[in-house]
């Protein structure tokens, strides 16, 4: 079942994991080779079995809700934020985007205290243009 957290599944590994725990349990002890016959309780079983379906079911839903949300951090999150130019002059210079001071390349020409866009980052320069 650790194999599931570890896998780009989608709760095969997890499914595999409960049935195993579940055979296993029916197998644990041989009623046979005890004088007083030994043997776990179905119920326990069940409700362990349950229990850790849930927990997968759980898992496997936060994961899902995970992926589906916006990128927060990283190149990725640059993109389409606006900032305001610092200094400019001919088609580079320095905005702030989100409190930092990043270098900056647009075709257009800017002036300082204008609004700008993020379009693209390439390395620690940001392609801007001038915001709507």
């Amino acid at each position: 079942m650790v194999a599931e957290h570890f896998s780009p599944g989608f709760g095969i590994a997890g499914l595999g994991g409960i049935t195993a725990f579940v055979v296993g349990a029916l197998f644990l002890f041989d009623p046979a080779e005890a004088d007083v016959p030994i043997r776990v309780s179905w119920q326990v079983i069940v409700g362990m079995a349950i229990l850790s379906a849930g927990f997968f079911i759980g898992i496997l839903g936060f994961a899902a809700r995970a992926r589906q949300r916006p990128v927060r951090t990283g190149a990725e999150q640059m993109i389409g934020s606006t900032g305001e130019v610092v200094s400019w002059g001919g088609d580079e210079g320095r905005v702030q985007v989100h409190g930092e001071i990043w270098a900056a390349r647009s075709s257009q020409s800017l002036a300082k205290g204008q609004k700008v866009r993020v379009v693209s980052r390439t390395g620690l320069a940001l392609s801007v243009e001038q915001s709507a």
